[in-house]
């Protein structure tokens, strides 16, 4: 009785000792300096976030998968198809451990109840619970210490000197009967809140100018042009025009895309996007469906070219939209810009682990000893939520949605979270990646300013408005202040054209530059 009482008592000392501990390495945290993070694939770091963050970070990912009704948006930098196999594979392994510990515990519990009733105890389970009602407890400790050896065998693939993607990906995904997720061939993006660009991160800076096309260039202006007819320019003209300007300035990583954006609402109005009601979107349109949006203000979905750029080993992630399309007489020109921040620290923890297997092994055992009241609560939560799963009872929330789609003739199919944006953090890692956004979004800024003021200056259009808008809009360039994405959001409105940086870029014609200065002077005179 006594080495069983001192078991006990070292384990209930352990961990208070482990909590008191935990809380002075998270106060002491608070005091220090920021510390240099190294960069890395976000794939790598979902991956060991799998194992690490344990099963909260899997349900998530798993649930957004299998959502039946729900687009899925975009998941940039992530192999979201290998991400779900792996959470997938965790999962199912985890569960034989939440049942062993769960069955091993109620074995225990007329032996820890023995302390609280000792006659009650005596009566229903006779002596032979004193005298070996013990056993099932270190049995529990040693399950959770196994289970705490493996999860660090499991990470192991993952750690940056050891991550092999082609094998990870072999290994999780051949042979998967089930293979879910967005995919890089996908055109369409159905949203489900209010801003449109789900899973590309965070909008900080975009501008609209207008152009009235039935104008004829005259004044000072004149000489610049070709004297073609303005009729001779259109939409597609105009983007192929900007598409050759963005590609000469040779950004690395640079892709080119042309999306559909629909609306989660509306989608079910589109039916080759949604021929089945109760269905989730399709996420790849033909071109048949995309030209009917091409070019048109349509309020239930627009199209947009989409300059993606990946940087930073593919922890940044920034997203250029521009859209031009005609509204009646005016040209309307319209950008969006969005960074899709690094990867959080808490996600990261797979950089900071000990790579030394024995040590790892000897901190696993020592942590799963100290967190056993922890281990044993999630496991017996792990264990019922299997059954819930075996009863249908957790798959009642799939037959609600069934009644709402029913019921709702406006049923919201659109997505509204993606797994890296979840994983972002709010800020840069360090001043350079701040600087590279800034220069990536003021080039293109540059020139699309400079193409289009020139192409339509050829054709013929007075383009005065469009330089001053311009003007304003370098001058109004892009903010990011310390490490916090920001950026000037607000509308374009004409200002001091002559004051200020100047529009253009290296190689551009300085197009822009002349009729600024033609403007100027007849401003003067």
């Amino acid at each position: 009785m006594y080495v069983q009482q001192l078991a006990v008592s070292i384990v209930v000392y352990a961990v208070i000792g482990y909590a008191i501990y935990a809380l002075w390495r998270r106060s002491r945290s608070r005091l220090e300096p920021d510390e240099l993070l190294p960069t890395g694939d976000a794939t790598r770091y979902a991956l060991a976030s799998a194992v690490l963050n344990g099963a909260a970070f899997r349900r998530r990912v798993i649930r957004l998968a299998r959502h039946r009704y729900r687009a899925k948006a975009p998941e940039l930098g992530l192999d979201f198809p290998l991400l779900y196999a792996a959470c997938r594979k965790f999962e199912r392994e985890d569960r034989i451990y939440d049942w062993l510990v769960v069955v091993t515990a109620l074995l225990a519990l007329p032996y820890i109840l023995f302390f609280v009733d000792p006659r009650a105890i005596y009566m229903l389970f006779g002596p032979a619970v004193v005298q070996y009602g013990w056993i099932p407890v270190p049995v529990v400790l040693l399950i959770l210490v196994v289970k705490a050896v493996r999860d660090v065998n499991r990470v192991t693939p993952f750690l940056r000197d050891d991550y092999n993607a082609a094998e990870v990906r072999q290994r999780f995904l051949d042979g998967a009967s089930e293979v879910q997720g967005p995919t890089p061939a996908d055109n369409v993006v159905c949203y489900g809140r209010r801003q449109p660009f789900v899973g590309l991160g965070v909008q900080f800076a975009g501008w609209q100018v207008a152009v009235e096309m039935d104008r004829k260039a005259n004044g000072p202006l004149a000489p610049l042009r070709n004297g073609h007819a303005s009729a001779q320019v259109d939409v597609h003209q105009l983007l192929g025009a900007v598409d050759d300007s963005i590609r000469a300035l040779n950004i690395p990583q640079l892709e080119m895309k042309f999306p559909l954006f629909v609306s989660g609402i509306d989608v079910a109005q589109i039916k080759p996007l949604l021929p089945e009601k109760f269905a989730a979107p399709r996420a790849q349109a033909d071109g048949e469906t995309l030209s009917a949006f091409w070019y048109h203000a349509d309020p239930r979905a627009r199209c947009y070219r989409w300059y993606l750029i990946t940087d930073w080993n593919g922890e940044l992630v920034f997203s250029y939209m521009l859209r031009i399309f005609r509204r009646g007489p005016s040209l309307a020109i319209e950008t969006a810009q969005l960074i899709l921040p690094p990867i959080d620290v808490k996600y990261r923890r797979i950089d900071t682990l000990e790579h030394s297997p024995i040590r790892a092994w000897i901190g696993a055992v020592f942590g799963a000893i100290a967190r056993s009241p922890l281990g044993l609560l999630y496991a017996v939560m792990g264990a019922l939520q299997h059954v819930l799963e075996l009863l249908g009872i957790a798959d009642r929330g799939e037959r609600s949605e069934r009644r709402r789609i029913a019921r709702n003739p406006a049923y919201n199919y659109g997505a509204k979270e993606a797994i890296r944006e979840i994983m972002a953090a709010r800020d840069f890692h360090v001043y350079f990646q701040r600087v590279d956004a800034r220069q990536h979004f003021t080039a293109i800024d540059r020139r699309i300013l400079n193409t289009l003021t020139e192409t339509l200056q050829n054709a013929g259009i007075d383009v005065s408005s469009l330089i001053g808008q311009a003007q304003t809009i370098i001058n109004n360039s892009t903010n990011i202040v310390g490490n916090t994405v920001t950026g000037n959001t607000g509308p374009v409105t004409l200002g001091d054209i002559g004051a200020g940086s100047t529009v253009g870029a290296p190689g551009a014609t300085g197009l822009v530059q002349q009729a600024a200065g033609a403007l100027k002077a007849r401003a003067s005179a």
